[in-house]
């Protein structure tokens, strides 16, 4: 699901509003004001509150998209009904400063802070929930509203011809910024426990791409699930349900995993691979790269073994990598496993992947992704 690497910000695409605004209900005016000065110097736009009937008052025209509060102020049942009021127009969230988590009592309560804490640490965690809240809305929203695309980057024979096979990747699609890499929505996700959702919807829509396509021209698609997703209780009953719905269970869907899970609890995917075989799924081990090159393909059923990117970095210049990537692409071909060499990116690596008979090859320098399935015209790859 992960792109290379194009220098992906941190803050990415998606970020938090200019500006934005914080209500401070507190009684205890000294703390509210240094904590109210604090958010100003870090850009937010504070007011403090004295009681939760003048915040209702101001939201109309001061909107929220926080309102911090002290915990002795949950006992107003006004406060509550002001957070719900905020929360329905604006999306805004409460936070409370109390000294422990297990003190919360209020269920309007969507995250807490310790009030000894320095307040520009405040401010600092402050900023932390309201990115996160801000990427909550929008990533809920575009699983709602099918605000996720779908892009395919072609794997394709070591001498450029077509193979028919693409892995899956996703965009999330933005109305003011184009397209959001993974880059920059997936590290939020797994923070607020939405990756499963995400996985789900594109395992979705690879099927449905699978069966607009008829019988002799339909694509095999690679989708990388994670173990957040695979390894809950319920995974194998819902792919059931998907593939029984699209009739797709002659193995034109290649799920990835993460080679380094795998090897680290063999005991855990072991199973799961006999899962996916009755269902007809081929599988893939991602980023494959094991210290022996007679590694652990021997011992785990993979279809496809997809190189580490690492592996094809300086690979021309290094005898030592060379010999490394030829024994595994010659113990891989004796345990019936097929190699993919990923994030190809000049012909002087292609070369050498050529010359150590690796099955197929997959980089921006042979094909970018795209939203359309890549038809049948081979590329030039230009090799000496």
């Amino acid at each position: 699901m992960h792109d290379e690497p194009q220098g992906a910000s941190a803050g990415g695409g998606g970020g938090i509003v200019e500006h934005p605004a914080i209500a401070v209900l507190s009684v205890k005016p000294g703390r509210a004001a240094v904590l109210a000065s604090v958010l100003r110097c870090r850009g937010f736009r504070s007011r403090h509150f004295v009681n939760a009937r003048v915040l209702l008052n101001a939201a109309r025209q001061f909107v929220p998209v926080a309102i911090i509060t002290d915990a002795e102020l949950l006992t107003d049942p006004l406060v509550e009904a002001c957070a719900q009021a905020v929360r329905e127009s604006t999306g805004a969230f409460l936070v409370t400063l109390q000294h422990r988590e297990g003190e919360r009592n209020s269920p309007a309560v969507d995250a807490v802070l310790d009030p000894d804490r320095d307040a520009d640490e405040l401010a600092q965690e402050l900023h932390r929930l309201l990115y996160d809240t801000s990427w909550r809305q929008r990533l809920k929203r575009a699983l709602r509203e099918d605000g996720f695309r779908l892009a395919y980057q072609p794997i394709v024979h070591p001498d450029g011809s077509p193979s028919g096979l693409h892995e899956v990747l996703v965009r999330l699609h933005d109305s003011a910024r184009g397209e959001i890499m993974p880059g920059d929505f997936l590290p939020p996700a797994d923070r607020l426990g939405l990756r499963r959702h995400i996985d789900h919807w594109v395992m979705q829509h690879a099927l449905d791409t699978i069966t607009q396509h008829s019988s002799d021209r339909s694509p095999t698609l690679f989708v990388k699930l994670f173990p957040e997703t695979i390894l809950t209780a319920d995974f194998f009953d819902w792919l059931t349900r998907q593939l029984r719905r699209r009739r797709t269970d002659d193995g034109r869907l290649v799920i990835e995993l993460p080679c380094s899970d795998v090897m680290a609890t063999p005991e855990t995917y072991l199973p799961l691979a006999a899962e996916l075989r009755t269902h007809r799924c081929a599988i893939a081990l991602g980023h494959y790269a094991p210290d022996d090159p007679a590694g652990m393909h021997q011992d785990f059923p993979a279809d496809y073994l997809m190189l580490a990117p690492a592996l094809m970095r300086g690979l021309a210049d290094s005898h030592a990598r060379q010999r490394y990537v030829q024994a595994v692409i010659s113990h891989a071909r004796r345990a019936g496993a097929r190699t993919i060499a990923t994030h190809v990116q000049n012909p002087q690596v292609m070369t050498h992947l050529w010359q150590a008979g690796v099955d197929y090859v997959q980089g921006y320098f042979l094909h970018a992704p795209s939203p359309e399935l890549w038809q049948p015209e081979a590329i030039t790859t230009d090799l000496p």
